[in-house]
């Protein structure tokens, strides 16, 4: 009867651990999709932000879904990950490389290149911090500040590997070296977060002056309106009044660009908007029975 209990207690177990096991799997999954989704959901928004905000044109007012920011995120999120990884190549072999030569030198070699890298790792620490608390620079704040901690944990690791260091610093080396490290990953993972940011939102900023570049080249939007919409003349914008009483619409406004279309409503420029003369996006409510926008190639 014993025998049978611990049988049952142990398929029992395994029965836990496989449970357990499949769960810690899922979980293995899910995490790193659910962080980069939410990652390319918050670059996507900054950059919408930036680009709709140079337009004088609010999120809120456009209501975009989840998956629309998310596309928005292709040409700001994978260029600097792909850029990353082709980093972390060299990386990969400039260490082994590293390596190969200090094992072949004197301990003093490695000990002047890790206290170098020490004085390395102060500077662009400075240089982080200062951009954190100061004026920004850019991705030279965020990368600097990345790279600090990078630098200490390399230059200490030459140190105890292959400069023979004091016992003392070679235990205060050892002494916490996982919170130590967790300490500077988790660093690393804020200042590429910023920079990425960064990069971001000077990619809409970017993308909504070339926007404003050609706005001449893109295509036309003809709005038919059956009342003055009160369109003021100058920017490009014209009127023409349409003949005939049978007629559903009376007014015809030529010279717009579209924006874009969203929430039901037509957010349109006139072609002569620049950033700084102050004309204003035209929004008009998608109302067929009222007013309606065909779109056209561009006349040039």
């Amino acid at each position: 009867m014993t025998e049978a209990a611990d049988t049952d207690s142990g398929a029992a177990a395994k029965g836990r651990s496989r449970r357990w096991g499949g769960a810690l799997e899922i979980l293995a999954f899910v995490g790193p999709t659910t962080l980069l989704t939410g990652g390319l959901y918050y670059f996507g928004l900054v950059s919408a932000r930036a680009y709709y905000s140079y337009f004088g044109v609010s999120l809120s007012a456009l209501d975009f879904t989840t998956t629309t920011y998310v596309a928005r995120t292709a040409d700001t999120f994978f260029k600097p990950a792909a850029t990353f990884l082709l980093a972390l190549a060299v990386a990969f072999s400039a260490h082994h490389l590293l390596k190969f030569a200090l094992g072949r030198r004197s301990h003093i070699w490695a000990r002047g290149l890790a206290y170098g890298l020490f004085g390395l790792s102060v500077i662009t620490a400075s240089i982080g911090l200062a951009g954190l608390y100061g004026v920004p620079r850019g991705l030279w704040s965020p990368l600097s500040l990345a790279a600090s901690g990078l630098l200490f944990e390399y230059g200490l690791w030459i140190l105890c590997t292959f400069g023979r260091p004091v016992p003392g610093i070679e235990a205060l080396a050892r002494s916490g070296a996982n919170l130590r490290r967790g300490l500077i990953a988790a660093m690393v993972f804020m200042a590429t977060f910023w920079a990425i940011t960064n990069i971001a939102q000077a990619r809409g900023t970017a993308n909504a002056e070339l926007a404003e570049l050609t706005l001449r080249l893109q295509p036309q939007a003809v709005v038919y309106s059956e009342r003055d919409l009160h369109l003021l003349p100058g920017r490009g914008i014209g009127l023409k009044k349409l003949a005939g009483e049978d007629s559903a619409y009376r007014y015809r406004y030529n010279g717009l660009r579209p924006l874009l279309y969203s929430n039901d409503r037509w957010f349109l420029l006139p072609v002569g908007w620049t950033h700084t003369n102050g004309a204003t996006v035209i929004v008009l409510q998608d109302d067929p029975s009222r007013v309606r926008v065909d779109l056209a190639p561009s006349s040039r």
